[in-house]
C-alpha cells in the first residue's frame, strides 16, 4: 500500500514556493534599491546646502562688521576644511559617515567647475565648494555644489543647480 502525504500534516514551504518567494524579493530589491539611493543622495545634498546657506549668512554678519569675509576657522567651525556628516553637522575631519567636504575660497584658487557662480577672488568675494565624498561621490547628478557672495548657487553634475539645490 502506498501512503499519500496529507497536505494538512506537511510543515514548511515546497521547493517551488520558496523559488517563487525569491523571485519576488529579488523583483522589489531590484526596483527599490535605485530609488532608495536617488532618494539617499537628494537628502545628504540637502543637509550640504543647508549648512552652506548658513555659512553664507555667516559671510555675510561678518562683512558687515569688518568689510571683509574671513575663514571657516574664524567663523568657529572645527577646521579650515570641514566635513558633513550623515547626521548633518559640521565635522573637523573625516569619518566613516561624512558624505561632503566643503571648503571656502576666499582668493583666486576657487573650484571654477561649478555651473554658475562665477565668484571668488579678494577680500570681497567667497565661493563655499562641497565636494561629495565616500558614500556620497556617485551621486553625478549634482556632483560639486558652490555658492558665491552673491547667493548664486551652481553645481558640476548633469543636473541643474536649481534641482540640485532644491526650493
Amino acid at each position: 500500500m502506498v501512503r499519500v502525504a496529507n497536505r494538512e500534516n506537511q510543515r514548511g514551504l515546497s521547493l517551488n514556493e520558496l523559488l517563487l518567494l525569491l523571485v519576488v524579493g529579488a523583483a522589489l530589491t531590484a526596483i527599490a534599491l535605485p530609488s532608495y539611493r536617488l532618494y539617499a543622495f537628494k537628502t545628504h545634498r540637502s543637509m550640504a546646502a543647508k549648512l552652506m546657506r548658513s555659512i553664507g549668512q555667516q559671510q555675510e554678519r561678518w562683512f558687515l562688521r569688518n568689510q571683509h569675509y574671513t575663514s571657516l576657522l574664524t567663523l568657529g567651525y572645527p577646521a579650515p576644511v570641514i566635513y558633513v556628516g550623515t547626521d548633518g553637522l559640521a565635522q573637523g575631519a573625516a569619518t566613516a559617515q561624512s558624505i561632503y567636504r566643503i571648503s571656502l575660497a576666499t582668493s583666486a584658487d576657487a573650484v571654477a567647475s561649478c555651473k554658475n557662480p562665477q565668484g571668488s577672488g579678494g577680500a570681497d568675494k567667497y565661493l563655499i565648494v562641497a565636494q561629495p565624498i565616500q558614500a556620497q561621490a556617485p551621486d553625478t547628478l549634482c556632483a560639486t555644489l558652490c555658492m558665491n557672495e552673491g547667493g548664486q548657487i551652481g553645481s558640476s553634475g548633469s543636473n541643474t543647480p536649481k534641482a540640485c539645490w532644491g526650493p
